[in-house]
């Protein structure tokens, strides 16, 4: 899976690159090339992950004076790859002989810092550092001066240096020639040519035939002056020629000397990349409090003996486990509002899980955190969690209602079939994925809807996935996996309107729920709905009826008894037909 799609089709996947703090123009285009790893590369994920969890608790310790300074040296770094290039195949100019130069000092000093921050983290398995690249300024810095310029040195050739000097000097005697020409000019000035072709003075009188003779001897002079500076600029010219051809000597000496070093220039500037994604990672995990999960095997998608050592995962045959999940971009959202988040336990099998819950539960939230914490995971990140146990998937597919078939004209239905018909393809051709389905089939009528529900999770049973589908259909008769969303806490609702009588229970209830109840009594109404949902999952047997929130709320927002009589009613009926009490 490639970067570009997982921004645009998990939610929040997009919002967490843009948290990271990258540094240089390599830095940000890596992400582009975030490398997808799926089952069989569990051992090099999880070296991965290891160093983004040293680097984080590096972080944490606020001693980070030598990783600031690295990444402010980085963020000076320039993307001169195209110079690499042309100097593999040609000669290059000062322009990217300045870059080369400029770059090899920049990382240089960049890898003097970072070599603090690899011994202050005990890496378990460090990085490589930036490559030495002494050998290239040593090329292009003749002078030893370390300074971040570039020109063509007379060092680089002893016959540039001895035309630069024989120029120099033919410059200041030009110089000298023509400054001696303006002022015997300036002498002569007084005296001018008449309408005839002979001299006249500046105040009007015709000159005598002494001055006529000095001025022709003047003018004799200036012709030899003009002469010798003609001579001059042509000796200056043949020089400045000399000069220019032996510059471009030097250049291509210096391209070949260069040449050879181009493979390692690029290993430091991929270096530079890796790790500046590598601290951005560090970093987000840090501000966001992400964690580093257990990998599992790709077998664990097989086997239904393996048992997990966590308390979110009680059952045997669980491969997914979390503790704590959340989304980052919802909580950053709730929080910014001064609303409650609350974190998720889920646990998940090998085959298809049915999540159901009322409107306005969580379950799209939790499908959408389930996704992006495991492409997160399988892109190199640490995962929005307190606890996680997770294997490795070749695919993350979810399948929600986002109005975009709408916006091009399709049905929605129509669209929803056609993609989930390419997801059973692509199962039933072996490949191990992460199936989220949210609302299946909930575009057309109940009986067709549910029909489809009930064959879906029949045909899951026999792919090789871990799936949740959620749906608002019921009861679902199939002998799968049932969770459902606790939802509406009428006892945290009773409590607002009567602290007295039902606090201490509803104190009880929202203790064990983790959950924190207002001290003050205040009037329910639909604004209130929200802070009395409990978005924990509660395991439920195959066929049971879903609880009467809905109208349990309706009742409490004081809907029309006689109407909410008749709806208990027939949702009694519809209880007896199937058998619930």
């Amino acid at each position: 899976m490639q970067a570009n799609d997982l921004r645009r089709k998990i939610s929040g996947f997009d919002y967490m690159l843009k948290q990271l703090d990258l540094q240089s123009a390599v830095g940000r285009d890596a992400l582009s090339g975030l490398v997808w790893h799926g089952p069989g590369q569990e051992e090099g994920l999880f070296v991965e992950l290891g160093r983004v969890e040293c680097l984080k608790r590096y972080l944490a310790s606020r001693s980070t004076v030598p990783l600031d300074k690295f990444k402010m040296k980085i963020s000076q770094i320039w993307d001169i790859r195209s110079s690499f290039n042309l100097l593999l195949e040609s000669t290059v100019d000062d322009v990217q002989l300045f870059e080369i130069k400029r770059f090899a000092l920049l990382a240089g000093e960049s890898c003097r810092y970072l070599s603090e921050v690899v011994q202050a983290c005990s890496f378990a398995d460090p990085p490589c550092l930036l490559p030495d690249l002494s050998e290239v300024v040593a090329v292009l810095d003749p002078r030893g001066e370390k300074l971040p310029v570039f020109h063509v040195y007379d060092e680089y050739d002893s016959r540039l240096a001895e035309a630069r000097k024989a120029l120099l000097a033919l410059d200041r005697e030009a110089s000298l020639s023509q400054l001696q020409d303006g002022r015997e000019t300036l002498a002569g000035s007084g005296d001018m040519l008449g309408r005839d072709g002979e001299s006249q003075s500046a105040g009007g009188r015709w000159p005598d035939r002494t001055n006529q003779e000095a001025a022709l001897h003047s003018g004799e002079n200036l012709e030899s002056a003009n002469n010798g500076l003609k001579s001059l600029d042509a000796a200056i010219a043949r020089l400045q020629s000399e000069c220019q051809e032996l510059e471009q000597h030097v250049r291509e000496m210096l391209s070949i000397r260069l040449r050879p070093f181009v493979p390692v220039l690029k290993e430091a500037l991929d270096a530079v990349a890796y790790w500046d994604l590598l601290v951005a990672k560090a970093g987000l995990a840090w501000k966001f409090d992400l964690v580093l999960p257990d990998i599992l095997g790709p077998e664990s998608l097989r086997k239904k003996d393996w048992n997990v050592s966590r308390k979110a995962a009680e059952l045997a045959d669980m491969v997914l486990a979390y503790e704590g999940l959340f989304h980052p971009m919802v909580k950053a959202l709730l929080e910014a509002e001064k609303n409650r988040y609350q974190a998720v336990d889920v646990a998940l099998a090998s085959g298809p899980c049915l999540l159901t819950g009322a409107n306005m539960s969580g379950k799209t939230v939790l499908l959408k955190s389930l996704a992006l914490s495991q492409c997160l995971l399988q892109t190199g990140f640490l995962v929005p969690a307190a606890k996680a146990v997770m294997p490795l998937f070749d695919s993350v597919e979810i399948l929600v209602h986002d109005g975009q078939d709408e916006k091009r004209g399709l049905s929605s239905f129509g669209a929803e079939m056609q993609r989930l018909n390419g997801v059973l393809g692509r199962l039933k051709r072996g490949e191990r994925m992460l199936l989220l389905v949210d609302e299946l089939a909930r575009t057309t009528n109940p009986s067709e809807g549910k029909a489809m529900v009930c064959a879906v999770l029949d045909a899951l049973q026999e792919l090789p996935c871990c799936a949740m589908v959620s749906t608002h259909y019921g009861p679902i008769p199939n002998h799968v996996r049932h969770l459902r969303v606790r939802g509406f806490r009428e006892d945290w609702a009773l409590a607002r309107l009567n602290p007295v009588g039902s606090a201490r229970k509803a104190g009880e209830n929202a203790e064990a729920s983790g959950m924190v109840l207002p001290a003050e009594a205040e009037r329910f109404d639909i604004g209130r709905i929200q802070s009395c949902m409990d978005y924990s999952l509660v395991e439920e047997k195959p066929g049971e009826m879903p609880p009467m929130e809905a109208l349990r709320i309706a009742s409490l927002l004081g809907f029309d008894p006689e109407v909410l009589g008749k709806a208990r009613a027939y949702y009694d009926a519809e209880c007896r037909d199937s058998g619930k009490e």
